[in-house]
């Protein structure tokens, strides 16, 4: 049994591993472009988005929305390229985790309550801060700026992609 489950393991591992590079490039596109995209929207909207600050109690409501807005734009844009994509998945990591915390706390309570009214797939800031956290620790993959800059390619933080 034990080696019935190895070798479909190795048949999955063999089949998926000539495609990681186009993984890693269209998860990294999927996000920064909605990243991008909510940026984008935030600074067309400063007015409302600073006022639906305020009612989240985030405070300096007036400088955090464009700040926001601003950083998901920039951001979401570089981790698309693959530029700077750790410290742009660093900083966005902890814009989600606020976001979870002021926007979303209730609705994370209730998700992990299992009692089927709210569920965790609901909550987009939660997978998109995973993301985040996978691009922040696996890299930007080989088709990438950081790539062509830096010789990277998807490897754990502190491996380097020659070991």
């Amino acid at each position: 049994m034990n080696t019935f489950v190895q070798k479909l393991d190795r048949l999955c591992a063999s089949m998926v591993r000539p495609l990681a590079f186009l993984i890693v490039l269209i998860t990294r596109l999927a996000l920064g472009l909605s990243f991008f995209f909510a940026g984008k929207g935030k600074l067309a909207d400063l007015e409302n988005v600073t006022k639906n600050f305020e009612g989240l109690g985030i405070p300096m409501a007036s400088i955090q929305a464009p700040f926001v807005g601003g950083l998901e734009l920039v951001g979401g844009a570089a981790i698309a390229l693959g530029l700077l994509t750790r410290p742009f998945a660093a900083i966005l990591s902890m814009v989600m985790v606020v976001a979870l915390i002021s926007a979303h706390g209730g609705d994370m309570s209730a998700a992990f309550a299992f009692d089927g009214k709210r569920q965790l797939i609901d909550i987009h800031a939660f997978f998109y801060l995973l993301f985040l956290l996978w691009i922040w620790v696996y890299g930007p993959g080989r088709l990438s700026v950081d790539s062509l800059l830096f010789d990277t390619e998807a490897q754990p933080q502190g491996k380097s992609a020659k070991s």
